[in-house]
């Protein structure tokens, strides 16, 4: 919510905003904008274009975060809905999309399934057939200015790493 008569903060953090791909990104920045009075800020981080390589093992950590994340959705289902999805029985595959340029992440069933969503729908999941689960979108700076440009801000200052692999702006509302 906006208040008129003082200036606002919105913060927007991590590198969210790479979950959306391009033009979701834009309708999404474009409703906060709405939301904000002329001259407010708003605060948001954006994971950077880098070597796919550095990508691909950032997604196949050690300790295999975006393989629990994304394999949770599938207990999530199981739990919310009761359907009966093997999870310990899908491979986790992140791959760079030089196209889309980001990481789209797969679960790749190891075995066939049967998997019944009840009252919904029931499906044959062959071994080696995968689910997209999810899409993360990178940045360049010049990207990230088009998409203030076009969704009604100003880019007021950037932050970095120390690798240059993260990006925070200060963006203002025009």
């Amino acid at each position: 919510r906006s208040f008129p008569d003082r200036r606002n903060v919105t913060l927007f953090l991590g590198n969210t905003i790479g979950n959306f791909d391009r033009v979701q990104a834009g309708l999404f920045l474009s409703d906060v904008r709405r939301a904000l009075n002329k001259g407010d800020r708003f605060f948001l981080g954006f994971d950077l274009l880098k070597d796919p390589e550095i990508l691909q093992s950032a997604y196949y950590d050690p300790e295999n975060h975006f393989a629990r994340l994304s394999k949770n959705i599938l207990y999530r289902i199981n739990r919310e809905l009761g359907a009966n999805f093997a999870p310990e029985s899908f491979y986790y595959v992140p791959t760079y999309n030089v196209r889309m340029q980001g990481v789209e992440s797969h679960l790749v069933s190891e075995v066939d399934q049967t998997v019944v969503i009840p009252g919904t729908v029931t499906f044959e999941l062959k071994s080696f057939e995968g689910i997209h689960t999810t899409n993360h979108f990178k940045y360049s700076p010049q990207i990230a200015a088009q998409l203030a440009d076009r969704s009604g801000f100003q880019v007021d200052e950037t932050y970095y790493d120390s690798e240059k692999w993260f990006m925070d702006q200060v963006w203002v509302a025009k």
